[in-house]
């Protein structure tokens, strides 16, 4: 009898240091109910910070600050692992959502001050937006000045012609508030929040043909630079083409007339064929003695006739 009298004191005990979700503390919206705790609410700082985030999805935003304010009076920093009671881990970011609270409040530079602390203790794309969204704000209602677009600080390479598909492109951007994204052929490039200096190394790949590739920037104002460039997909050599001699030729001359033609369609300049190698001959087939002749280089189609002599 007294081991039940004992555990039904600890019973009340155990209820009388926290409750259920107080009453008066519960918001309604929309059929929906905003404040609540699973389970007891403890008063401790992990009861405060989950209930802050019940009223931040709600949107009510000055209780949700409330409650993380004081969550973070009990634990002062930011984690992706805090350990509420025994083995109970839970994602915990007060400074963060509190940042939250500030920019929905329109008090944007304690947001910013607050989210800038929070990326300070952990770096999360979350905080990166939400930092980024007060400087758009800022900028919508004239706190923050941008009056210029961003500044490609490395022109691209001219037109040329290459030999791969892979086409790496590299371009370094500034702008004065924040580079939001660099775009190579309107894929977005990674990176993490806005910068005011960012390098961009992205690699594009390229079928066989003519390309133009675009390099866009885009700052938190929503002004854009672009710039473009040719690029050329050559994997295919010239064809060659030998009408003299014959072959096989038998022949007694120590000089022979070389006569053919060449055609390259991707080759975008014009040029001279090179000097073939010399030929020379024996009594033997004329194509068994013939040293390699260097490729000759030149633009669409053209014809060429060379005599060559030892």
């Amino acid at each position: 009898m007294n081991k039940r009298r004992v555990l039904f004191a600890f019973a009340v005990l155990l209820v009388a240091g926290g409750c259920v979700s107080d009453p008066s503390a519960v918001r309604e919206k929309d059929g929906q109910q905003y404040g609540v705790t699973d389970g007891v609410f403890r008063g401790r700082w992990w009861s405060y910070y989950e209930r802050g985030t019940s009223y931040l999805a709600g949107g009510f935003h000055e209780e949700a600050a409330a409650d993380f304010e004081q969550a973070l009076k009990g634990r002062s920093r930011d984690t992706w692992r805090a350990r509420t009671y025994g083995l109970h881990f839970v994602e915990y970011f007060p400074a963060r959502e509190l940042g939250v609270c500030y920019l929905r409040l329109g008090r944007l530079d304690e947001a910013e001050r607050q989210l800038q602390e929070a990326l300070a203790m952990v770096d999360t794309e979350r905080a990166h937006a939400l930092l980024d969204e007060v400087k758009r704000e800022k900028i919508r209602t004239g706190a923050l000045k941008d009056d210029t677009a961003p500044a490609l600080a490395e022109d691209m390479q001219p037109a040329r012609i290459v030999a791969e598909r892979e086409l790496p492109v590299e371009v370094a951007v500034a702008d004065d508030t924040g580079v939001a994204e660099v775009r190579v052929n309107e894929q977005k490039a990674f990176q993490r929040g806005s910068q005011t200096e960012i390098k961009v190394k992205e690699t594009v790949e390229l079928d066989e043909g003519t390309h133009e590739v675009t390099v866009t920037a885009v700052d938190l104002a929503g002004r854009e630079t672009e710039q473009k460039t040719t690029v050329t997909v050559d994997l295919t050599g010239p064809t060659l083409g030998i009408y003299i001699p014959v072959e096989p030729t038998v022949t007694g001359d120590r000089t022979i007339l070389l006569e053919g033609a060449a055609n390259h369609s991707n080759c975008g300049f014009s040029s001279q064929p090179a000097l073939p190698g010399r030929l020379s001959t024996s009594r033997r087939r004329a194509t068994s003695g013939i040293r390699p002749i260097p490729e000759p280089r030149w633009s669409r189609r053209r014809s060429w006739r060379r005599r060559a002599a030892t």
